[in-house]
């Protein structure tokens, strides 16, 4: 799959994005074009930016991000004031397939900031986290576990 993907950055979701995301079994609401498009507009100078894998021209992975730059120092997120975000594959890759589109999108995100002092920011929630996490810390990058509490309100507080 290596030689096959093609990986791209636009500042506007890719127009096949409405259906990688809802397909992706880890989906959230937070993975949608209308929230990382809303947080931008809400971080003053923030920009979205979208990492976008293909192979023979199909749209089989990405992740949305959001620059901030402050003091000089960028940093690019997949998530915004702890809601849940990351890397969404197709789920008709094999998993090798998938840790290889993950890895690559990794290496687009650093290449976004190279050159500059900055920080890229993935954060892993669903079923393949753990993989994610062990593919991208055998690239170097460092892993910190956080715990945090979650609330379902799709039926309410009660």
């Amino acid at each position: 799959m290596t030689s096959t993907l093609q990986v791209d950055a636009t500042p506007s979701a890719p127009a096949e994005w409405g259906d990688l995301a809802p397909a992706h079994p880890d989906h959230e609401f937070t993975a949608s074009s209308a929230w990382t498009d809303l947080a931008a507009r809400h971080y003053g100078g923030a920009e979205a930016r979208w990492l976008a894998a293909r192979r023979e021209g199909r749209l089989v992975a990405g992740v949305p991000l959001l620059l901030r730059r402050r003091k000089g120092l960028g940093r690019l997120e997949s998530s915004f004031d702890g809601t849940v975000g990351g890397v969404l594959v197709a789920d008709d890759l094999t998993p090798t397939e998938a840790h290889d589109a993950t890895g690559r999108l990794a290496e687009a995100a650093t290449d976004l900031l190279r050159g500059r002092t900055g920080q890229v920011v993935f954060t892993l929630a669903g079923e393949r986290r753990e993989a994610v996490a062990r593919e991208l810390t055998g690239r170097g990058w460092q892993r910190q576990d956080y715990t945090t509490a979650v609330v379902d309100c799709r039926k309410g507080l009660d």
